[in-house]
């Protein structure tokens, strides 16, 4: 992902995914490398991400759970508009792998907040609310965070909003199969957001379900034409089976209720 500004130096910076990365246990966990953008840009040849050291980037190591065996922090990763009003964007780091509160395979997905500097590695699980937040899934089997993005701002409210695709939530009211979780958050953060809280119009945010036939709700992406307001602003949400085994892309205001499921907690 590029473009977000974390450090507040007015330069993008950079954030590469790197869903195979292992923890000091040697557990596959995941993570991803923050390279920071250069106001004069970057001499030719290599950068090897092993040399980031917390003044060029960081390295940010994903949460192990036994319940998966294998995490994979960095599979999808994006920048989010500032949240903590400190002027800098924040990373989206997701491990749609992981199992917190014992949710076999629910997904997880880390908001680092930007700040002026990094130390030269990170455990996501060590995020208080203060450096950043832990976005968990609601459901076993969801894999939360398959894809996300924060380049959306649908409520026209100034401050981004995080979508969230769980492509193997199963509904048994026949809706299909996938949902996008979108919070649209207000103020500071917790330290530990559960999904399932918004699925019971606990948060400030929407789930949208497919309609039948739609299965496979898997990918999120901003979509918007110039000059993005409200009228402007839609999330598109990509469907891998809309019938017949053929896709389809959705465009989406907050409004519409093609793939809302009647929560509305703003």
């Amino acid at each position: 992902a590029l473009g977000g500004d974390v450090n507040g130096d007015g330069v993008g910076d950079m954030l590469i995914g790197a869903f195979g990365l292992q923890d000091s246990s040697n557990n596959d966990v995941g993570g991803a490398y923050l390279v920071l953008g250069r106001a004069a840009g970057f001499s030719s040849g290599a950068l090897p991400l092993n040399t980031l050291n917390g003044s060029n980037g960081a390295r940010f190591v994903g949460a192990f759970y036994t319940m998966s065996a294998a995490d994979s922090a960095g599979s999808a990763v994006g920048f989010l508009g500032d949240q903590n009003n400190d002027g800098r964007a924040e990373m989206i780091i997701a491990d749609p792998d992981a199992s917190p509160n014992a949710r076999g395979f629910s997904g997880e997905v880390f908001v680092v907040y930007g700040a002026t500097s990094y130390s030269a590695s990170t455990n996501l699980d060590t995020l208080n609310g203060t450096s950043g937040v832990r976005i968990q899934g609601a459901v076993g089997g969801d894999k939360t965070g398959t894809s996300v993005t924060g380049n959306i701002d649908l409520n026209d409210d100034g401050r981004n909003d995080l979508a969230m695709a769980a492509p193997q939530f199963v509904d048994t009211t026949a809706l299909g199969t996938g949902k996008i979780m979108l919070l649209t958050p207000h103020g500071q953060l917790p330290a530990i957001i559960d999904l399932a809280r918004l699925q019971a119009n606990q948060l400030d945010g929407d789930v949208f379900l497919g309609t039948s036939p739609t299965t496979e709700i898997g990918t999120v992406a901003p979509l918007c034409a110039p000059p993005c307001n409200a009228a402007a602003m839609r999330l598109g949400i990509g469907v891998a089976n809309e019938s017949s085994n053929s896709g389809a892309v959705y465009a989406v205001r907050r409004s519409d209720r093609i793939f809302y499921d009647g929560l509305d907690t703003q």
